[in-house]
């Protein structure tokens, strides 16, 4: 699967663009920062280049920031030069520049709870259909991507869960749940927020894991991976609820009454 490139504000937005690369991860999709794909020693002009013809998309987070960064603009700018497709996220408030304004751009601005990043979602699935659609007709190695949760890049071991998530085989559902064992603590926890989908009980214990982590875009999609399995998360949620941690036990606090009252939930 083609990777999407993002771009933002390392200086302003670094929070807000490891919450989008942490989502789309526990989605599937494969991601390229120029953080975590240069190695020291490389030409970076000419990997960025590179990655930047090659991606599905890219996806720039704008905020005034962004808009007067050189490297943002040239990243957008060079992307539709080459006729990849530019998915604007507006962060923050800020006059976009007229080739941008006129692509249709999610807004991001409003409260926190209503975010569209399921609008975000399904317009980068948009950027993939005949490479999903050829992924779901081919056969899969189970034994490879089990080998693949090992991988030193975590957007492999990502990409290894899901697709072990979509195999319909007794083999893959048992890789699944033997990942939730795994010696990785981000491989057990997206594991488990795959496992919370089918109601499965034995992914709370990494889920519960993923509330005390510092990364708070894990924390949530575990938390509502909680709330997806129900009420026999209960009596973890409420051990939560009692963290020193105010971060923490807010979270349990939104689980433990979600989980309560689940038709309640609108956006998380």
């Amino acid at each position: 699967m083609k990777h999407f490139f993002i771009s933002y504000s390392r200086l302003h937005d670094a929070e807000f663009g490891e919450n989008l690369i942490n989502r789309l991860h526990a989605q599937g999709f494969a991601t390229w920062v120029d953080t975590e794909q240069l190695l020291a020693g490389h030409d970076w002009r000419t990997a960025i280049d590179e990655a930047l013809r090659t991606s599905a998309a890219v996806i720039v987070v704008m905020t005034p920031e962004a808009k007067a960064s050189e490297y943002v603009t040239y990243e957008w700018a060079y992307a539709l030069g080459t006729g990849v497709p530019v998915i604007p996220v507006l962060l923050n408030h800020t006059d976009l520049h007229p080739r941008l304004d006129a692509l249709q751009y999610l807004d991001f601005t409003g409260p926190i709870q209503h975010r569209p990043w399921q609008r975000l979602f399904d317009a980068i699935r948009a950027a993939l259909p005949q490479e999903i659609a050829t992924a779901q007709t081919e056969s899969v190695d189970v034994q490879k991507l089990v080998t693949q949760l090992d991988s030193y890049d975590q957007v492999v071991r990502v990409k290894a869960i899901n697709s072990l998530a979509t195999v319909d085989q007794g083999d893959a559902c048992q890789a699944l749940a033997a990942a939730l064992e795994h010696p990785r603590r981000d491989v057990r926890i997206y594991a488990a927020i795959t496992l919370a989908k089918q109601k499965n009980e034995r992914a709370i214990p990494a889920l519960v894991d993923a509330l005390y982590g510092p990364n708070m875009g894990l924390a949530q999609a575990a938390s509502k991976a909680l709330i997806q399995i129900g009420s026999p998360t209960l009596p973890a949620m409420t051990t939560v609820l009692q963290s020193q941690d105010f971060k923490v036990a807010l979270i349990g606090f939104r689980g433990l009454t979600l989980s309560r009252c689940p038709r309640r939930v609108t956006h998380f």
